[in-house]
């Protein structure tokens, strides 16, 4: 588009910038200069953009305004010129990541040994190569604990081995330090052993029959009389066939021969008054029928009077 010849003329003169013919306009003027004629005049272009923060980029725009504000100038008001600056940036291209990598992790929260009175933290190498030894230094570090001077035992000594049992020996240490925390293993630990132990003696012979039963026991023979677990007595209904039931004298079961007898079982008190004229017997048929002793004190009986319980009376 051109302007009219008046409008070119007058800015030509007033200095406008830049050159009218590197001006385009945004709209095309009419044929008349205003509303005044020849006194609706231009005034200079003024600059309102660079080139890279206008309304559209790589262009410098202007504007320009009637200098007479009581007329009305016909014509463009703004326009623009191309620029060569480019306004677009090639974008930074992410960094890479290397195609092998080896490095130390973070060292980690310091961790005490009071056995050693040292505090350890440790790292980790981070690698994707073939080489796993690639990074250099060490994965631990020490430090001395402030005021430690921790110069205890941890473990106790170990026992003498046990006897033989099922064909296997036991010992056992004890945690002697203040922490048990320290103590990180075994408190027992067992090995084989050729022969086993005898535990239990014999079994005696089956005692007379009283209240139709009849009873047999047995003793540990076992140095530890802990591992002798089971009974040392056995009660089983007579066989009147085999065992004659011996007579239940009641005129026996009095207060006075419970007395004496629970002293014996008790405290092993006048026992030797038991062990004539069948008094065992006799006192074993008042415990079980009219006393009623229970099978702790049953057993007591048979431990210390066996051999004249199972005897004929």
């Amino acid at each position: 588009m051109k302007f009219t010849s008046a409008a070119l003329l007058v800015s030509v003169a007033e200095g406008a910038y830049p050159a009218i013919r590197d001006l385009v306009v945004v709209k095309p003027p009419v044929n008349s200069e205003g509303t005044c004629g020849e006194k609706s005049l231009w005034a200079a272009w003024k600059q309102t953009s660079d080139c890279c923060n206008g309304p559209v980029k790589q262009r410098i725009y202007y504007e320009r305004t009637c200098k007479n504000t009581d007329c009305e100038c016909y014509g463009a008001t703004t326009a623009y010129v191309p620029c060569s600056t480019s306004c677009y940036t090639t974008p930074t291209p992410a960094p890479t990541q290397p195609t092998t990598f080896c490095y130390w992790t973070g060292w980690s929260e310091w961790e005490s040994a009071e056995q050693s009175c040292q505090q350890t933290a440790l790292r980790s190498c981070q690698t994707n190569s073939y080489d796993k030894n690639c990074c250099e230094g060490s994965p631990y570090k020490n430090r001395p604990i402030p005021g430690c001077n921790f110069n205890g035992k941890i473990w106790g000594d170990w026992s003498n081995w046990s006897d033989c049992v099922g064909n296997v020996s036991t010992r056992r240490r004890d945690c002697v330090s203040s922490n048990p925390d320290l103590c990180q293993g075994y408190l027992t630990t067992q090995r084989s052993c050729g022969t086993s132990l005898r535990i239990w003696g014999d079994w005696s012979a089956w005692s007379s029959c009283y209240d139709s039963k009849k009873t047999r026991t047995r003793s540990c023979v076992a140095n530890d009389a802990s591992i002798c677990q089971g009974t040392l007595s056995v009660v089983e209904p007579c066989n009147s066939t085999r065992n004659p039931t011996t007579p239940f004298d009641a005129s026996f079961c009095t207060f006075m021969n419970r007395w004496s007898l629970s002293w014996c079982l008790n405290y092993n008190i006048k026992c030797s008054s038991w062990l004539t004229n069948n008094y065992a017997q006799k006192g074993l048929a008042c415990a079980s029928r009219t006393w009623g002793f229970n099978q702790a004190q049953i057993d007591r009986m048979f431990s210390i009077f066996g051999v004249y319980l199972t005897s004929s009376p």
